[in-house]
């Protein structure tokens, strides 16, 4: 299992990043108890974010939900899984789930 979400904290060497995915390997944008794409990116510090941006070789945030669906749709790995929130572009006030709480979300699509 890779998280594109984990993928840009550390080195070159992280399992999430997609140059080291391998063939059977389920890659994910996010899960359902991560941020969407986009309210991950409203929070990653700015550093991370230049590191992010220059992986995707891109110059700005503004499309960043695609190209991370992009990467994971790139991927070596047989199988990618792209949460419909991060399709739809949208931020935290769609996250289907926060860990450790008692809060239970509700998404739909109608």
């Amino acid at each position: 299992m890779a998280v594109l979400q984990f993928a840009f904290g550390s080195d070159s060497k992280n399992p999430h990043l997609p140059h080291n995915h391998e063939l059977d390997q389920v890659v994910y944008t996010g899960t359902h108890d991560n941020d969407t794409i986009v309210g991950w990116w409203q929070i990653l510090p700015e550093e991370e974010k230049e590191t992010v941006m220059e992986y995707l070789k891109i110059t700005n945030g503004s499309e960043i939900s695609w190209k991370l669906i992009e990467a994971a749709l790139s991927s070596v790995a047989r199988t990618s899984i792209i949460p419909m929130q991060d399709v739809l572009g949208l931020d935290n006030s769609a996250r289907m789930n926060t860990p450790a709480t008692q809060v239970l979300y509700l998404f739909h699509i109608l």
